[in-house]
């Protein structure tokens, strides 16, 4: 079906039907105005739409429905997306959405050999929205600068993260956050480096615990950690810091906090210690594997322990 028009004062025209652009059997619109330019319409199932570029690897499967622009100086097009019909699955960020679920992304894209570059990208869908930019290379996420990131039930913060194979480095800031499983997890198969560069002004655990300040560095590679660095603050004013200890070739994270009893709170342990010393020394038996611990505790006093108080009245009972 087609439909043209022209007039002195709205001169443009507008074409629908089916169409196929290199072997893409689709629905397809045109329309030409004298202000947007050339904008083309059309949906694509998940072949059609890797064959016409829009590839983005593990991140989006299946079909979508896109509005495409006209080609600017610079090559960029922008892309309006209607992704209800696709699956998203974010593994960095724990976030995954089913098809059938709306959501919806606006972006410039140029394509640049087997590179496909995306700027002023906007996501909005049930639980996530995400502005910023990104680069693949053959469909493989290498660059993410994402300046606002709103996840439900995590936070608002920025993110910033590079790929070079299957090694990964990371920049994460923000003033509020929740930590979860699944951030930052990444691929599980993946056995390259990785680096994290964490800045928090709040950090709050699934148990409830709570540090503040919170400054973290963690560098390792296929075999080994080589590199924590740990500083934050309790909410009770006393600090909490972290350093990798290696004697021979192992490595132990060594994690010191200002008391025993808001270290074992803050881990969800225990809630009636107070005061006394606390470290926490992990040592990974492998890189992302089982990891082996123990807690030091000294000098703590247990407060209100009903346990406890069972205990002695017990034996003052039965010493009468």
């Amino acid at each position: 079906a087609a439909h043209a028009h022209s007039d002195g004062d709205h001169p443009g025209f507008a074409i629908s039907g089916q169409a196929c652009l290199v072997g893409v059997v689709t629905e397809l619109s045109f329309a030409c105005g004298d202000t947007a330019g050339l904008q083309m319409a059309m949906r694509l199932d998940a072949r059609g739409r890797v064959r016409l570029g829009l590839n983005f690897g593990d991140y989006l499967t299946g079909g979508i429905a896109v509005d495409i622009g006209e080609q600017d100086e610079n090559g960029n097009r922008t892309f309006d997306i209607d992704l209800t019909d696709a699956a998203l699955q974010i593994a960095e960020l724990g976030w995954s959405k089913r098809s059938g679920t709306p959501a919806r992304a606006s972006f410039l894209m140029r394509e640049r050999g087997d590179q496909m570059l995306v700027r002023n990208l906007s996501v909005r869908a049930n639980g996530l929205s995400v502005s910023g930019s990104l680069d693949f290379t053959d469909g493989d996420l290498r660059t993410a600068d994402l300046d606002r990131v709103a996840l439900d039930g995590v936070g608002t913060f920025s993110l910033a993260l590079t790929r070079n194979g299957s090694n990964t480095s990371a920049r994460l800031r923000g003033d509020r956050f929740v930590l979860t499983p699944d951030l930052l997890r990444g691929d599980p198969q993946a056995a390259g480096a990785l680096s994290l560069d964490v800045q928090v002004g709040e950090l709050i655990t699934q148990t409830g615990g709570r540090l503040t300040d919170v400054r973290l560095t963690y560098a390792q590679n296929s075999e080994r950690i080589t590199a924590f660095d740990a500083r934050a603050r309790h909410v009770d004013g006393t600090d909490l810091a972290g350093t990798l200890a290696t004697r021979g070739d192992r490595e132990s994270l060594v994690i010191s906090s200002g008391t025993a009893g808001t270290i074992l709170r803050f881990l969800g342990l225990y809630e009636r210690a107070q005061g006394g010393r606390a470290t926490l020394v992990l040592e990974p038996q492998s890189v992302g594997g089982r990891v082996a611990g123990r807690l030091l505790l000294r000098d703590y006093a247990i407060v209100d322990e009903p346990a406890m108080e069972r205990i002695f009245t017990n034996g003052r009972d039965q010493a009468q």
